[in-house]
């Protein structure tokens, strides 16, 4: 059976060998964009992650009817939940972070409204921006093949953010001020007994303020560095993922748990 090229996200469960209509922004980019027809193949990933095999049968007016042939767990789910919360930055730049961080694997994306943030949003521009900010992270999923849209939480200042962690999760704040403690040797020391996520927090364009990297300690964040060089904000937090994923989750191929309960390349076993 030809699979499905594209995916669209629905809010409710289905039943295989059901139908299933949708209306809204998405008829639109299947008519205009996707140039779909009848008897095409797409994906509806519900509630669950539950990803639904699907035949577009007919358009209607301002809808599309599919008829529902499968249904599977979706693949594009890490096993590690990533929270990211990020320092808002200047212009489109945390756009582009939540682009990239949906494709990443992360989950949850908490903007942190900091000392020196450039950016300052009363309420009506919160909310516009918000509602932009959480259709790029659905736009991002649906085209790298996730299983769930990523949240974007409401911008938060950086005590009430850290509120939002759950307990268990470690969160690593990016500081160019340290020099002793590196996220390698960090994420390293995690490997040996996995959390079941992790927080990242990264700082605006000019960076932490020494009272707010005292408070993030106050909190039991670990601070950590990431190297001899500076990175933007918008590089920072998406070079924090990578770093994450490729050590705890499954960014470069699978892990395996070790004899120690950690987890090593396939390779390192034995």
């Amino acid at each position: 059976m030809k699979a499905a090229k594209h995916t669209f996200f629905i809010h409710t469960a289905l039943e295989v060998g059901g139908q299933c209509t949708i209306t809204g922004d998405d008829v639109k980019h299947m008519q205009r964009v996707l140039r779909l027809r009848p008897g095409d193949r797409v994906s509806l990933v519900g509630p669950g992650a539950i990803a639904y095999q699907a035949v577009l049968t007919s358009f209607g007016t301002d809808n599309a009817r599919f008829k529902i042939t499968g249904a599977q767990p979706a693949t594009g789910e890490p096993s590690l939940s990533m929270i990211l919360l990020q320092g808002i930055p200047k212009g489109d730049k945390l756009e582009l972070v939540i682009q990239k961080g949906t494709e990443l694997g992360m989950g949850w994306l908490v903007p942190v409204m900091a000392e020196r943030s450039v950016v300052q949003l009363n309420a009506e521009r919160a909310d516009r921006r918000h509602t932009r900010w959480q259709r790029v992270a659905e736009e991002a999923a649906k085209q790298c093949g996730r299983g769930v849209v990523p949240v974007v939480g409401q911008p938060a200042p950086l005590v009430d953010a850290l509120r939002q962690v759950p307990g268990g999760y470690p969160v690593l704040m990016a500081y160019e001020g340290e020099q002793t403690r590196g996220i390698r040797s960090v994420l390293r020391r995690l490997a040996e007994k996995p959390p079941p996520g992790i927080a990242l927090l990264v700082g605006p364009e000019g960076g932490w303020t020494e009272g707010e990297v005292q408070a993030a300690t106050s909190y039991g964040v670990l601070i950590v560095g990431l190297g001899p060089r500076i990175l933007r904000t918008e590089t920072a937090g998406l070079a924090m993922l990578v770093m994450v994923m490729y050590e705890l989750g499954d960014l470069g191929g699978e892990r395996i748990v070790g004899k120690k309960g950690g987890l090593l390349r396939p390779w390192l076993q034995g």
